[in-house]
């Protein structure tokens, strides 16, 4: 209910959520920390000028708002949150060449069939 919900924009705190790819690891990191103590991390502005223009979180839906298709070859084998549909990973095995070379022109890591945990994902 609408009444109950409003208590939520005053225990509400601006949060920033950091994405990065550490040299040499397959997978990236995350960070989510509140945008004040983010703040505190700039070196010589306010990292708050950054943010303005930072794109939003927005889950699983493009900027466009419509919802990605991970079984394609423009986003397939992308790391996301959730789970990996069994469409996704039917493409990604059937074409794992074209999906590495698209992962490593984007600077993302690679999928591995020998890998334990892409095994499990895509059905190696």
């Amino acid at each position: 209910m609408p009444d109950e919900l409003a208590a939520l924009d005053r225990v509400n705190v601006p949060m920033v959520t950091v994405e990065w790819q550490p040299p040499g690891e397959d997978e990236p990191k995350t960070y989510t920390v509140s945008v004040a103590d983010f703040d505190k991390l700039a070196k010589g502005s306010p990292t708050s000028k950054l943010l303005d223009g930072a794109p939003r979180a927005s889950g699983r839906r493009s900027s466009g708002g419509e919802e990605i298709n991970y079984a394609t070859l423009e986003h397939a084998g992308r790391p996301h949150r959730g789970r990996i549909s069994p469409e996704e990973a039917a493409f990604v095995r059937d074409n794992l060449e074209a999906v590495n070379e698209r992962l490593r022109a984007e600077g993302k890591r690679l999928i591995d069939p020998s890998n334990k945990e892409h095994k499990e994902q895509y059905g190696f």
